[in-house]
Order: structure tokens, then sequence, then C-alpha cells
């Protein structure tokens, strides 16, 4: 239980040896009024005794557990050795062992009983040893007074278990509570991040997801003119038809296979292959093919413009005077993979020469088509129709660059 509640049993504790020491002084003794002198003087010293040696171990919780042990065990040597009566002795149990509780839970209890098991061996072997013969006759009054002593000791067991399950029951609503906060929070912010990358976040526990050098292929998909059509409709029709796009685009490259890597604006940057090999294998216990990645990106292209159709529809459903149609660069490459960034703030993306030549192509591509690069062309096994488009320089690439359309 908690520190507080175990220093307010502490602090009982001198009350309960005052009761004991005050159920001896009711008691008739016979041929054992010295031996009465000295349970009223240990009665009131040894709670001072324990009070300091407790302060002297704060923070320290073996240091009480000990202490505590030590308690039980003393105790009932002590009432081994003077033949307590059953009243006292079963108060001074209760005592005991009530602050075992308080220390250390239920799980304490066997120890604590252990203890005063051994001390009342001990204490009854050294009272035989020594030829003591103390003899205590309980009265009315020293039997009021004992049972006195086990009802506030009970009572306080009691107290103590109820505040501890009010407890727990408040820090069971406390976390469920921010279960469902977090849960709400996450759910918000996996809306931020590509569906397969946050299935991958769950899987690796790593704080960085690692760098690696993997073969992708990439591809950039832009709205023609969509800038320009901005100016002519409200803020409102512009991010309902954006949202649109984006939100069918992003679901149709998850369908392929692809990652959805960045939004830019009007366009996105969409990625294959990157996190076949990051957690797992794909396809059957293996990582996908360059002839899959590739293939995959053109599957993708060959359905967005069905897509466009189907968008461009519901645009028109919507009374949203607006048309949308889109152009696409391709490339394929070794690309570097991973978190990019410190601190606070994170990004997980791809850098390499393939992304910039399929940003560069994407800029070059006529509306409604696909420009790839040979690399992207050779390896596709998609049936969709191709056909050389030109073999010229690209900025950026020292060497002219052998380029392929699907319209």
């Amino acid at each position: 239980m908690g520190r507080g509640l175990f220093r307010r049993i502490a602090q009982f504790r001198y009350l309960g040896y005052a009761l004991l020491a005050l159920g001896f002084a009711a008691a008739d003794e016979f041929e054992g009024r010295g031996y009465a002198i000295w349970l009223l003087v240990l009665g009131i010293a040894w709670p001072a005794c324990l009070h300091a040696c407790a302060k002297l171990s704060a923070g320290n919780g073996n240091g009480l557990r000990v202490l505590q042990a030590f308690e039980n065990l003393a105790g009932s040597l002590c009432a081994a050795l003077f033949q307590f009566p059953v009243v006292q002795f079963m108060a001074l149990l209760v005592s005991l062992v009530s602050g075992n509780i308080a220390q250390g839970g239920l799980k304490r209890m066997p120890e604590a009983l252990l203890a005063a098991g051994v001390g009342w061996l001990v204490g009854d072997w050294g009272r035989v040893m020594l030829g003591m013969d103390p003899y205590f006759e309980a009265t009315g009054l020293s039997d009021l007074i004992g049972y006195t002593h086990l009802l506030l000791f009970t009572s306080l067991i009691s107290a103590a278990g109820y505040e501890r399950s009010v407890q727990m029951h408040r820090a069971r609503s406390q976390l469920a509570q921010e279960s469902t906060r977090l849960r709400a929070f996450s759910g918000r912010v996996a809306k931020y991040v590509d569906p397969g990358l946050a299935q991958r976040l769950l899987e690796h526990t790593e704080q960085h997801l690692p760098h690696r050098r993997v073969w992708i292929s990439a591809c950039f998909v832009d709205l023609v003119e969509f800038t320009r059509m901005t100016s002519r409709f409200p803020a409102e029709a512009v991010c309902e038809t954006l949202n649109l796009f984006l939100g069918r685009v992003s679901a149709l490259a998850k369908s392929q296979g692809g990652r959805m890597d960045k939004f830019l604006g009007d366009g996105v940057l969409i990625t294959f292959g990157d996190l076949a090999d990051l957690a797992g294998r794909e396809c059957a216990g293996r990582c996908p093919t360059r002839n899959e990645i590739a293939t995959a990106l053109l599957c993708f292209a060959g359905r967005l413009p069905s897509l466009m159709d189907e968008i461009n529809r519901d645009l028109d459903q919507r009374a949203l005077p607006i048309e949308l149609q889109v152009r696409m660069g391709g490339a394929s490459g070794y690309c570097t993979v991973g978190d990019f960034g410190e601190g606070e703030r994170l990004d997980y993306t791809v850098i390499g020469p393939a992304i910039n030549l399929a940003s560069r192509l994407e800029a070059l591509a006529p509306a409604g088509t696909l420009l790839m690069d040979e690399a992207t062309h050779k390896l596709a096994d998609h049936k969709m129709h191709r056909s050389h488009w030109d073999t010229r320089p690209v900025k950026g690439f020292s060497e002219a660059l052998s380029l392929w359309l699907v319209s």
C-alpha cells in the first residue's frame, strides 16, 4: 500500500503498544510485579525506537522490511517470555500483522506469522532455560482493553483495504480514460502516416527505423494545371476536390502495394518496394523482385485513368464544375530508405536518383500519360502499350536518357 497509509498505521502503533501496556496494568498479577513494570516501559519505549529506526532507513524498502521482521520476532518473543494472556497476545499479533500488511500487502502476512512463530518458540525456550514463571491473570478491564485493541486494529486493516480498493478503482478509471484518449489520438495520428508504414512502426520497437539501400520504383502523380484552376473556385470547393483526389489515389496506391510517401500540394509521391524487407517477408515468404516492383507501378498507372473518370463523375454529382487530369513520372533504382531527422521530428522517406528522376519526368510528361525511364520499362511485365518517347538529357543527370511513354 501507499507510504501515507503505512505512516498512518505506524502512528497507530504508539496507541497499540500503549493499549497493550494498559491491559497489563489492569491485570491482576501474581509474583510478577517487576515483569509488569518492564512491560510498561517497553510498551512506551519500543514504538519510539521503531519510529527512529524507520526515519534512519527512510527510502530503503529492504531496511523497513528487516525492521518489521525484527519487530514481529521480538514482540512474540516477549509474549512467550512473559506469558501474555490470550487476549493481550492476540492484540499484539494483530498489531504486528497489520503493520506488515500496511507496508507490503497481504503477501507479507505469511512472513509476519513465520517471524512471530519463531519468536514465540525462542521466547518459550528462553523462559524455560531462565526459569522465568510470570503469571498474569486477566480481569474484566484488561480484557475490555484487549478487545478494544483488537477492534481498533481490525477496523484499521478494513479501512486500509477499503482505501486500497478505492485507489485501485480510481487508477483503473484513469487508465481507461487515458487508454481511450490515446486510442483516439493514435487513430488521428495514423491518418497522417501511410497505412503500410504505420503497420511497420507497430511491428518495430526500435526508436528509429533502420536506413536501408533498396531497389524501388517511384511514381510522381500531379494534377494538370490545378494551381490555375484554384484561382477560379472558392476555397471550399478546392479543398473538397483535392481531398477527394488524394483519398482515392492513396487507396489505389495501397491496393497495388505502394506507399504514399508524400502529399506535395496537388501531387503525390508513391513508392513501391521500400517496405517489403522491413518487417517479415511479403509475397509468400520472399521479397518482391525488381520485375514485380516495376509491374506494381505500371498496374497503378494503368488503373489511374479509370479512377480519374470516377472522381470526375463524383465532382459532377457534387455540382463542382472541375475536371481533373493527371500526368505521371516513373523511375526505378537503388535508393536510401529510413528515418531522417533528429530530436522530436522524424520523417520516413526515400532519397536517391530514382526519386529525382521521377520528379523530372513528371514535369515533362504530357497530360494523361506516364513517362518512365528505361529501367522501369524493361523490368515491368505489364502488358500496357508503351512507346519510345525520346532520348534526351534530363536536368541533374549527365547522360541522355531513353524515355518511354504509357498513354
